[in-house]
């Protein structure tokens, strides 16, 4: 389930926040156990953006946090995820084309790994570049 608002105005600021959900039932301890209880990991995510006038540039910073149920993971495993990001998109055509390239940093990783994502399983530290093209067709 998702709560969230947004927020423009005609000058170029947008601003974007939420709370996400996700119950799972009968949910695996761990990547290769078996189900054993129901589980919910929650989130929430702040985002502020600039669309600079007249220009189809638009700079935006993100906040990320994750918490997994701790019967989600495997034990002692750290069940949060703090995620800063920073980027800029520019519209080739309005929303029906756009062009996005951001940089995430993870503080302290991450317990899981998200392929789609490119984070990996780690405590350390992590950086991705991401580099997007949105087409609306």
């Amino acid at each position: 389930h998702t709560i969230d608002v947004q927020y423009n105005q005609t000058t170029g600021l947008g601003l974007f926040a939420a709370y996400y959900g996700r119950y799972t039932q009968n949910a695996p301890k761990g990547v290769t156990a078996a189900p054993t209880n129901d589980t919910y990991d929650w989130g929430l995510v702040g985002q502020a953006s600039y669309l600079v006038p007249d220009t189809k540039w638009e700079p935006f910073v993100r906040y990320d946090y994750i918490h997994f149920d701790d019967d989600s993971l495997a034990a002692g495993a750290r069940d949060t995820v703090h995620e800063f990001t920073g980027g800029v998109s520019y519209y080739l055509h309005g929303q029906a084309a756009k062009f996005t390239l951001d940089v995430n940093y993870l503080p302290n990783g991450s317990p899981l790994s998200d392929s789609g994502s490119d984070v990996l399983s780690s405590p350390k530290s992590e950086i991705v570049v991401r580099a997007q093209f949105q087409l609306l067709l």
